[in-house]
Formats: C-alpha cells, structure tokens, sequence
C-alpha cells in the first residue's frame, strides 16, 4: 500500500515524499513430523515436533494437542508417553500443531496408530507331579498382557493324536487313554486384537505295581509223594491292567528250571527226604508295554 502524508492550513497543503507500508502475513509451517512412526505401544514416548516461519519475522507462538480416535485430547504437550490407561491397540493418535503470530492462526496435524501387543505366558505347568490312570490333572498358567487386557485361555489336552479335553481340568480313565503315551496340555492365550501367545507341557503316564494279597502253599505240611500247590489271592492292580501269574519253584534255594512255569502246582518226587524247600510266585502285568514286576517269596516249608 502507498500513501501519502499531508499537512494544511487553511487551503494550503503540503505533502510528504511517498512511503510503502508492509502487510502483516501469516506464519507458514516448513515442517512436521512424529517420532518414532512405527512400533508404536501403549507404552510408547512419541515426540511431535514443528518448525515454521513468519514473513514478517513476527514472534511465533507454538502449541501442541494431542487427540485420540474418539476427538478426546489425552495430552497437550509436544513429548506423549502413553499407558494402557490411556490408549488402547488399533487406536489412531493425531498431534495437532498450532502456529499463530497474534493476528493469524494455522494447524497442521499428523496421526499415528497405536499397535498391539501379544500377550507373554510366563508360567505353565500340570498337576499333580505323580500322574496315573486314574488321576484328575490340572494345566495352571500364567500369562501377562502389556496393554492390560482381558485374556481368554483355552487348553487342549492331548494323547498322540487323540485330544481327551478342552478344559483346565481333565479326569483320567481307561475309558478315554489310548495306551500309556504321555499327555500334553497345551494353553493358549489369546487378547481381543488378535494377539495369541502359545505353550505346551507333557507329562508321563506312571504305572502302579500290582499287589498280592497273600501266596498259599498247601498241603501244609507237605511228604515226599504229595503234590505241593501255591496259590495268589487278593491280586489286585490299581491301574485296572491285566495280570498274569507265573511261578518259579526253588528247592533248598536251587530254582528248579524243569517245572513249568505257568503251573502252580509241584509233585515232589523224592528217593531221599528233601531237608527245605522255597517257592516264589512272579507276578506280571500285561499288555506287553514295560512295566516294573513285583517278585514274592512265600513262606519256607519244612517237609
């Protein structure tokens, strides 16, 4: 603009030399940014930073606004360190910039979204540390999530290839094992943006031994010519598996290698009076998996 500047009496004037007068300008930004732009958390320190001009080399104030997806400032400063508390995954945070040099105002803004994270199981482990046929197991874990959220927890109990349950507790039987392979609880951890976190532990089948209830030899006491029987009762094998009885014979301690062995009974038949005998009974579980035996002297007998 130009002007002029004029001074008069009365009809008289007199009329300065001609002056250019400057128009106030807006201030303009030359740059925005956001740091860091990727793998951002809820627990992330982001920095929103602005740097601008003024074409009249005005003052320029500066501020910051940060709003989350909803249009909810959560901060009003350049530096924003977020928590859980805060800001959840997927959420899109925008830092507004606003420049002004007392006349004019100007925004800029730039948004980021908040990533989530996967949640971590710390712990795992089944219940109880001894494991037969008949017992009630449990898988317990533990599992934290850095964005403080609710977790689901699912468990897959599984033999070989066959799963026996989906729940934390898993009664055994031999109506649902497939032989004696070890069990597996796997866990997994799930939170509600699609982050999983995955564990498994396996455990072994242990076998209880079998128990007779007591071996009998009669007749009692025993001749030369007598045919010696000895019998088990009260087997029992806890884990419900099959057992077969064998026998070994041994006179004065000298096992007898002759007798058959799946027979209870032996006919002593003796030129000489036999001074003592001794009999064990063998007792075998079956099917064929390796299993500990249990071995039982019975009693001595004078004959």
């Amino acid at each position: 603009m130009r002007f002029h500047l004029c001074f008069g009496v009365f009809f008289l004037t007199a009329c300065t030399t001609e002056k250019e007068v400057e128009n106030n300008v807006a201030p303009e930004f030359t740059n925005l940014w956001l740091e860091p732009t990727d793998g951002i958390t809820t627990s992330t320190q982001l920095y929103c930073v602005a740097n601008a001009i003024d074409g009249n080399d005005d003052p320029i104030l500066l501020d910051y606004t940060w709003r989350n997806s909803a249009g909810e400032i959560v901060s009003d400063t350049w530096d924003f360190t977020l928590s859980p508390e805060l800001v959840q995954p997927t959420e899109e945070l925008t830092c507004t910039a606003t420049i002004s040099d007392e006349e004019f105002i100007v925004e800029q803004s730039i948004s980021v979204t908040v990533e989530n994270t996967a949640p971590e199981i710390l712990s795992m482990a089944v219940s109880p540390d001894t494991i037969v046929n008949d017992s009630l197991l449990t898988c317990t874990v533990e599992a934290i999530d850095a964005d403080l959220e609710t977790l689901n927890i699912s468990y897959s109990w599984m033999q070989g290839t066959t799963e026996l349950g989906t729940d934390q507790t898993l009664q055994l039987s031999n109506d649902i094992l497939v032989g004696s392979d070890p069990i597996s609880c796997t866990v997994t951890v799930e939170d509600g943006y699609g982050g999983m976190a995955t564990q498994m532990v396996e455990t072994e089948i242990s076998n209880r031994t079998p128990i007779i209830g007591s071996v009998i030899l009669s007749p009692n006491p025993a001749f030369e010519t007598d045919s010696i029987l000895c019998e088990t009762t009260d087997v029992i094998d806890a884990d419900g598996d099959e057992v077969v009885i064998s026998y070994e014979w041994a006179i004065n301690g000298i096992v007898q290698t002759n007798t058959d062995m799946l027979e209870g009974a032996l006919q002593l038949m003796m030129s000489s009076r036999v001074q003592q005998h001794q009999v064990m009974a063998l007792l075998q579980e079956q099917p064929s998996v390796q299993r500990p035996q249990l071995t039982m002297h019975c009693l001595q007998l004078i004959i």
